[in-house]
């Protein structure tokens, strides 16, 4: 409700604990919409943030920014409140927000998950009926291109198929590295 992501340092858990950063926010009080994404502290807002995983081999932090149908990105070391994103998944650039079905495109994406085994990171890109894969062995860049598609016969359809090879409105998404799974709520 809140448009954020609030940091946690569990250094010294116990009850009462304050988070050390906010993300998506200038400030811990601040609670807009900002969609756009620009030097300062005015453009860092999220709209609806819903899932998260943490690619820690690499440092990378993975945020569902669902009410704009993208995927922000930011490091896990140097956090500072309001912070830029680094790169962002699901539009071409910082400042569209648009829902699409394409490669590099997201409609409410919900759920994220990170596979360390092989670089992979995966969307559940809910209005669209699909689970996006994309290859981060190198570096994650703004507009990036998934390299498969999940739930669809092509990056362009976006049909509900509740059966073995279709997907209808998936929102959690968890990959158990071990046994090569990808399970997905629907």
């Amino acid at each position: 409700g809140a448009n954020r992501v609030l940091v946690y340092n569990l250094a010294s858990i116990g009850s009462g604990l304050t988070a050390e950063n906010v993300l998506g926010q200038c400030s811990f009080t601040a609670g807009s919409t900002n969609v756009t994404l620009s030097s300062g502290c005015t453009g860092t807002g999220m709209s609806a943030p819903y899932g998260i995983t943490v690619d820690s081999a690499n440092g990378r932090v993975f945020v569902a920014d669902t009410g704009n149908n993208r995927v922000l990105v930011f490091p896990t070391t140097g956090i500072t409140n309001g912070m830029l994103a680094t790169a962002v998944l699901g539009q071409p650039d910082t400042t569209t927000v648009s829902a699409g079905t394409t490669a590099i495109k997201m409609n409410t994406p919900r759920g994220v998950a990170w596979d360390s085994s092989n670089n992979t990171f995966y969307v559940a890109d809910y209005t669209n009926n699909r689970i996006l894969a994309f290859d981060f062995s190198s570096t994650v860049s703004t507009g990036a291109s998934a390299f498969a598609v999940l739930g669809q016969d092509s990056f362009t359809t976006s049909t509900a198929l509740p059966s073995q090879n279709g997907i209808n409105g998936p929102s959690h998404i968890y990959m158990d590295t071990t046994n090569r799974r990808l399970y997905v709520v629907q």
